[in-house]
């Protein structure tokens, strides 16, 4: 009986069973593989976003919000050299003084900085920035609009919603449309993703 075997059809039927077999464990490991990955791109992103909101919450950054949010900002140009260059404009921001002590007591203690003005340069620096980094990583789908919601969407808000924030970056753009151009994206996208949410 043995000796009618074909033990070559066997080897080559057990050789085939196992060359199939080990293709099911490595596709299973690869599936396995980017199952973990995915898992820690997403923890990564959120764990980029939570070390992106220590360094927004600043001091400068406290006081700026505050202001915006309270509305007692608003937005000036001056122009450099009248004489020589009219057209060479700077922006600023003047603080106005709040209606209420409480609030006017509390914006003291936050305040970085003397005097009534906000330079554009600062408000970039401290603020905006922050918000244009956001967008940007949003925009390359380094981050997802739920994490930038849960962790950001308030000041993205707040800081896009203020009139003379506005008013500052339509003055910035007619040098060129891209600056904060990411900022408004993410502004618009958190928008349509609240308004989804709530439907």
């Amino acid at each position: 009986m043995l000796c009618c075997i074909h033990w070559d059809l066997v080897w080559a039927a057990v050789a085939a069973i196992g060359a199939i077999g080990a293709a099911i464990a490595t596709l299973w490991l690869v599936i396995v593989g980017l199952r973990q990955i995915g898992d820690l791109n997403t923890t990564g992103s959120e764990t980029f976003l939570q070390n992106l909101k220590k360094d927004f919450f600043t001091e400068e950054a406290r006081y700026i919000l505050a202001l915006a949010e309270n509305e007692l900002l608003e937005f000036h140009i001056g122009v450099i050299d009248p004489a020589k260059n009219p057209k060479k404009e700077f922006g600023f921001f003047e603080i106005k003084s709040s209606p209420s002590q409480q609030l006017e007591k509390m914006l003291r203690d936050l305040s970085f900085k003397e005097g009534t003005l906000i330079s554009t340069y600062e408000m970039d620096d401290y603020l905006l920035q922050h918000l244009e980094d956001i967008g940007f990583l949003y925009k390359k789908k380094r981050v997802d609009i739920y994490n930038i919601d849960q962790l950001f969407g308030y000041y993205i808000e707040s800081v896009f919603e203020s009139a003379e924030i506005q008013k500052y970056i339509a003055w910035a753009q007619k040098d060129s449309d891209d600056i904060y151009s990411n900022f408004v994206l993410v502004y618009n996208d958190l928008t349509e993703y609240l308004k989804q949410k709530a439907s």
